[in-house]
């Protein structure tokens, strides 16, 4: 799991000393889910390892929608059902 989301990372481009410095840090204080008044949506992939009960994420956040989209947690970034949940959630136009 280590190399492919190292490989995702360096192929999107990322900041890999942010995310180093992210993954050592750990989170050190709980997230008050129940606080999050932004518009939510929970896109996780069927076969995603990490978000492996992304129902129980959605309902701790007030208002939050769901989407479950065929594909695991690296590869569900780069599909259309991934751009359209947003597209269908935020109303944002997909730029290309």
């Amino acid at each position: 799991m280590a190399a492919m989301f190292r490989q995702f990372a360096e192929g999107t481009g990322s900041d890999m000393l942010a995310l180093a410095a992210k993954a050592r840090a750990g989170l050190r204080t709980p997230i008050a889910l129940e606080k999050i008044t932004a518009r939510t949506l929970v896109l996780a992939g069927d076969s995603d390892m990490l978000a492996t009960q992304p129902e129980v994420l959605a309902a701790a956040i007030p208002g939050a929608s769901l989407k479950v989209i065929a594909g695991d947690h690296m590869r569900v970034v780069g599909t259309a059902a991934f751009r359209q949940g947003i597209v269908n959630s935020f109303g944002y136009a997909i730029r290309r």
